[in-house]
C-alpha cells in the first residue's frame, strides 16, 4: 500500500499551505465544559435590550423565538425583515470553572463555526476573530480564564457593509434570481444562498450554528485518521495513518489502533512513527471482509477503528472512526460513445440513481438529527442510491454523512461555491478557502458514503458565456482554484476519493465543451428553463445528469399555513412571493396546460402542478435508464425545501411527499418495465430495465383498454426468461387495428411485471396522447380499509382502492403526516384493485378518522358541465 500521496500534489500543496497540511487537529481534553445551550443576544448598539438565544442557532431563529420578528417564512413576512442583516448583534453567556478544571492545565476554546465575521472575547480579553463560517477555530485562552465566573463575547459584523464595499472596488458576477437579493455573495466564505435562491429567501443571518466548547489540560491530541483500503483476492489491507501531537514529550506512550465490528474486536495494531514527524501509521489485513454496499446493492456493515493512546497504563487520549470497507472509483474510458462516467463498487458498475440536497432550512441552517434521517430514509425508501450535496449551501453536519453511511447513501460533496466568480487572486481569499479545504476533507474522508468531491457548481459554464478572457474570474485563475489547489487537497488528505473540479463539465476540461453529450457530467435545462417540450428529454444521451428538475407547487395544506385565506390564487402577492424562478409560475401553468385539461380551483392547480412535475422527471430518468450503460446517472433538481414555496423538490419544507417522490419509488425501482410509444406507427416498444440481474423467469402482461370505461380490446402475457441487467428491449407491440379503430385518445396500454409468485415487480402506463386529450369518463372511487399487526407488532393498514373504469393519477388526500402510504398518484384499471399499505412515521399505529380522508383522481380536477 502507497503510504505517501503523490511528490507533485504534495509540492505544490507546500508551495500553498506553507506549513505541514496535517496540522488540522481535533483535541482529546482532561476536561471539556460544552458551551452551547443557553445565551443572550443583542443588537450591538443596544446592549440593554438582550433576548434569549439558543446556541448552536442563528440570529434570524433566535429573534423569531424571541418574538422579535414576524415568522419569515409566512405571507411576505420575508421583506419585513430585512433590517437584520444591516446590524451587529452580540452573543453572551456566562460560565463557572472550578480550580481543578483549568489550574495549571492548558485551555483552549473550540469553535466548530462561527457564521460569519466574529470576535471572540473573554472576561474582555480578546481571543480571536474570524471569516469565514465553513471552517473550525481553536485558541489557546488559558490566560483568559479565572476561578468562578467568566463571561464569553462573541461579536458579529454584519456582511452586507462589507461586501457592499468590495462590489464598489470590483464587482463580481453572480446569478441572481429575484429584486432583492443583493451582490457581493462570492467575496465572503459564507452560504451562498443566505443571500437568495431561485428557491429560497433572502435570509443574510449569522450567529454560533455550529457546537463551541472548553477544553482544559490536554496532555497529546489525536487528529482525524485518513484509513486507507486496499482490496485484493478476498481480502482487505488496511492503513492507517494518524497524527498525535504531546506523543513525543511521553517516553512511555504507547498508541495503538483497535478494529471492531458490531462490538467484537476484528483486529488491532501497534502504531509506530512514520517519516514525517508526528505521524504514526500501521496495518493490517482483514481475511473474511463484510462489505459496505449502496442502497440496493447490499447491506452497510460499519467497522470501527479506535486510536488509543496511553502512557504507563493510563489512558492519555482515545479517537473513533466509523468506516465501510469498501473500493469506489469513478471510471472513465473511452468507449463507442466517447468517454464513460460511471461509478465502480467492489468492482461492480452501477446506475446512479437519486437527488441534490439543498440547506434544509433558511432559519436554522443544520437539521436535528431526526430530520437528517427522516429526509435521508425517505429518499432511500424511494431506492435512491446517491445524493449531491450543492455546492450554494453548506457542508452538512456529521449526523448527515453517518446517516448516509448507515443507510448505504453515496455522497456527491460539492466545495461551497455556486454561480459566480470568486476572487481567485485575492491571497487572503485564497487562505481562507485553503484552510477551510483542509478542514473539510479530512472531517469527511473515511465516510464510506463519500463518492466524490466536487470543486463547484457551474462556474465553467459561466466562464464558456463570457469568455476565457473574463476579467471576473479569469480562466488561469480559475484552473489554479479549482484544478489545482482543491484538486491538490483532496490528492494528500483523500487520495482515495475521486475529484471532479466542476459540474457540469466535459472530460476535456475546456470549458467551451460543458454540457456535452459524450463525457463529463451535464446539468440539462432545456427542459424549464428553456422551455422545450418533455420530448426533449428522449433527444438527451448525455452519459451522467446531475441536475435536471422541473417546479410544482406544495400540496394544499403547506400551501396555506403560508398563504392567508384572500391571497390563495396563483398569481396572487404572496403566492407570486413564494416563487423564485423567473416567471416560474407562467412555466407550471404553460406546461401543465399542454399536458393536463384546466385545473377547475387554486386547489386542482396545485395537486395537477405536482402531476406535470412527476410526469417531467418519470419521463427523463425512464429514458435515461433505457439507455444503460451510455447514460450512468440521474440526480434530480432537487430532494427538499428549505422554506414553503413553489420549488423543483420532490419533498417540501414540511416534510410531505410530492407526487414527484411517489413516482420516484417506481421509475429508480431495482427493476421496471416501460414503453416507448410512436404514435404515427402506431407501435409501443417494451423495456426492461435491472439494475442488477433480475430473477431467472419473469413475465410482462401488457393490456390494451379502452380509457372511456377500461374494456380489454388485447392483451398478452410474455415470458421473460433469463434477462440481463441493463436494459432490454422485450418486444414492439403493433397496435395498428386498434389505434385505426379506437383512435389515439380512447387507448391505455396497461404493463405489469411479475416473477414467478405472481409478486408485481413494476407497472407502467403507456398513452398515444396526453393525459388532457384522453377520452376519460368519470369514475366511481370505492375504498376499504382494515388494520393488521405486522411482525413487529406494530399497527399498520391497508387501504385497498377500486375504481368502475380508469381513475388515472388516483391519490389520497387528507391523510394526518404522521402516516405515510406506500403509493399514491396511481392509475387504476377497473378489475384490478390496488392495497395501498399505511404505515405510522412516528412509531406510533395507524389510526385516522375516514371522514378527514379522500380518494380523488385526475376526473375531480376538471371543471365539468
Amino acid at each position: 500500500m502507497d503510504r505517501d500521496p503523490s511528490e507533485n500534489a504534495y509540492r505544490r500543496l507546500r508551495a500553498w499551505y506553507g506549513f505541514h497540511p496535517t496540522d488540522l487537529l481535533i483535541t482529546m481534553p482532561t476536561t471539556t465544559l460544552d458551551l452551547t445551550g443557553d445565551w443572550t443576544c443583542h443588537r450591538a448598539d443596544r446592549p440593554e435590550d438582550k433576548f434569549p438565544a439558543r446556541v448552536p442557532g442563528t440570529l434570524h431563529q433566535a429573534l423569531l423565538e424571541a418574538g422579535r420578528i414576524p415568522h419569515p417564512f409566512k405571507a411576505r413576512n420575508e421583506l419585513e425583515v430585512q433590517w437584520v442583516h444591516e446590524h451587529a448583534w452580540v452573543f453572551e453567556r456566562e460560565f463557572t470553572l472550578n480550580a481543578e478544571d483549568f489550574a495549571g492545565k492548558s485551555a483552549e476554546l473550540v469553535c466548530e463555526g462561527l457564521d460569519t465575521f466574529a470576535q471572540i472575547v473573554i472576561n474582555g480579553e480578546p481571543v480571536g476573530q474570524t471569516k469565514n463560517m465553513f471552517r473550525s477555530f481553536r485558541w489557546d485562552v488559558a490566560e483568559c480564564l479565572r476561578t468562578g465566573t467568566n463571561r464569553i463575547r462573541v461579536a458579529f459584523d454584519p456582511v452586507m457593509p462589507w461586501i457592499r464595499r468590495k462590489e464598489a472596488e470590483r464587482h463580481l458576477f453572480t446569478v441572481n434570481s429575484i429584486e432583492h437579493e443583493p451582490n457581493g455573495r462570492p467575496w465572503v466564505r459564507k452560504e451562498q444562498c443566505n443571500f437568495g435562491w431561485d428557491w429560497g429567501p433572502v435570509l443574510v443571518t449569522c450567529g454560533i450554528w455550529k457546537g463551541i466548547a472548553l477544553r482544559c489540560g490536554e496532555t497529546c491530541r489525536i487528529g482525524n485518521p485518513l484509513i486507507r483500503q486496499r482490496h485484493r483476492d478476498g481480502s482487505v489491507h488496511l492503513g492507517i495513518h494518524v497524527e498525535i501531537s504531546g506523543y513525543e514529550q511521553l517516553p512511555s506512550a504507547r498508541a495503538t489502533a483497535v478494529l471492531t465490528l458490531e462490538g467484537a474486536e476484528v483486529s488491532a495494531m501497534t502504531l509506530a512513527p512514520a517519516e514525517n514527524p508526528g505521524i504514526f501509521h500501521g496495518e493490517v489485513t482483514i481475511a473474511n471482509p463484510r462489505l459496505w454496499w449502496p442502497n440496493g446493492m447490499g447491506g452497510q456493515p460499519l467497522y470501527e477503528m479506535t486510536v488509543h493512546v496511553e502512557a504507563d497504563g493510563s489512558p492519555l487520549a482515545s479517537r473513533s472512526t466509523r468506516i465501510g470497507l469498501r473500493k469506489l472509483r469513478l471510471v472513465q474510458e473511452e468507449d463507442r460513445w466517447g468517454r464513460s462516467f460511471v461509478f465502480e463498487v467492489n468492482g461492480e458498475r452501477f446506475f446512479a440513481k437519486g437527488s441534490n440536497w439543498i440547506p434544509g432550512d433558511a432559519l436554522r441552517m443544520e437539521l436535528a438529527d431526526p430530520e437528517y434521517r427522516r429526509l435521508l430514509g425517505d429518499a432511500c425508501a424511494c431506492h435512491h442510491n446517491m445524493i449531491r450535496i450543492w455546492g450554494g449551501g453548506i457542508y452538512e453536519a456529521d449526523a448527515f454523512y453517518d446517516t448516509c453511511d448507515e443507510l448505504g447513501l453515496l455522497v456527491w460533496q460539492d466545495f461551497m461555491f455556486a454561480c459566480s466568480a470568486y476572487p481567485a487572486d485575492d491571497p487572503d481569499f485564497l487562505e481562507e478557502v485553503r484552510a477551510e479545504s483542509v478542514d473539510q476533507v479530512c472531517r469527511l474522508r473515511n465516510h464510506p458514503s463519500l463518492a466524490l468531491f466536487c470543486g463547484n457548481n457551474e462556474l465553467e459554464q459561466m466562464v464558456t458565456r463570457e469568455g476565457a478572457d473574463w476579467p471576473d474570474m479569469p480562466l488561469p485563475l480559475y484552473r489554479k482554484l479549482f484544478e489545482e489547489m482543491l484538486g491538490d487537497t483532496v490528492s494528500f488528505h483523500a487520495p482515495e476519493t475521486p475529484y471532479w473540479p466542476a459540474s457540469p463539465r466535459a472530460a476535456s476540461g475546456d470549458p467551451a465543451d460543458v454540457n456535452r453529450p459524450d463525457s463529463g457530467d451535464a446539468h440539462l435545462w432545456s427542459v424549464w428553463h428553456g422551455r422545450a417540450p418533455f420530448e426533449w428529454y428522449r433527444t438527451s444521451f448525455h452519459r451522467f445528469c446531475s441536475e435536471f428538475g422541473f417546479q410544482s407547487f406544495p400540496e394544499p395544506r403547506t400551501t396555506a399555513d403560508f398563504a392567508p385565506g384572500g391571497q390563495r390564487y396563483l398569481n396572487s402577492p404572496v403566492m407570486e412571493h413564494h416563487q423564485r424562478s423567473r416567471n416560474g409560475n407562467t412555466l407550471i401553468m404553460t406546461y401543465l396546460l399542454s399536458w393536463f385539461p384546466m385545473p377547475r380551483d387554486f386547489r386542482a392547480s396545485l395537486w395537477m402542478s405536482q402531476m406535470v412535475q412527476a410526469e417531467s422527471i418519470k419521463y427523463a430518468v425512464e429514458h435515461w435508464r433505457r439507455n444503460m450503460p451510455r447514460c450512468m446517472g440521474a440526480l434530480y433538481w432537487q430532494l427538499n425545501d428549505c422554506w414553503p414555496a413553489a420549488s423543483w423538490a420532490s419533498i417540501d419544507h414540511t416534510g410531505r411527499w410530492k407526487a414527484l417522490h411517489f413516482y420516484s419509488r417506481h421509475f429508480f425501482a431495482p427493476v421496471f418495465v416501460g414503453g416507448v410509444e410512436e404514435p404515427g406507427r402506431a407501435t409501443v416498444d417494451l423495456f426492461l430495465v435491472a439494475d442488477r440481474k433480475p430473477p431467472a423467469e419473469l413475465s410482462l402482461r401488457w393490456i390494451l383498454t379502452d380509457s372511456a370505461e377500461g374494456r380489454t380490446l388485447r392483451e398478452e402475457t410474455l415470458e421473460i426468461a433469463e434477462a440481463d441487467s441493463g436494459s432490454t428491449e422485450i418486444r414492439t407491440l403493433e397496435l395498428r387495428r386498434e389505434y385505426d379503430t379506437f383512435g389515439p385518445e380512447n387507448l391505455l396500454l396497461w404493463l405489469e411485471l411479475a416473477d414467478t409468485d405472481n409478486h408485481i415487480l413494476s407497472r407502467n402506463l403507456v398513452t398515444f396522447r396526453k393525459p388532457k386529450a384522453l377520452a376519460l369518463g368519470v369514475p366511481v372511487l370505492r375504498r376499504d380499509f382494515s388494520a393488521a399487526v405486522d411482525n413487529a407488532g406494530t399497527r399498520i393498514g391497508t387501504l385497498t382502492l377500486q375504481s368502475d373504469r380508469p381513475a388515472l393519477y388516483t391519490f389520497i388526500e387528507g391523510l394526518p403526516d404522521s402516516i405515510r402510504p406506500s403509493d399514491n398518484f396511481l392509475h387504476l384499471r377497473p378489475g384490478s384493485p390496488r392495497r395501498i399499505e399505511l404505515r405510522s412515521t412516528t412509531g406510533s399505529p395507524v389510526s385516522f378518522d375516514p371522514a378527514e380522508v379522500r380518494i380523488r383522481s385526475l376526473a375531480d380536477l376538471v371543471e365539468r358541465d
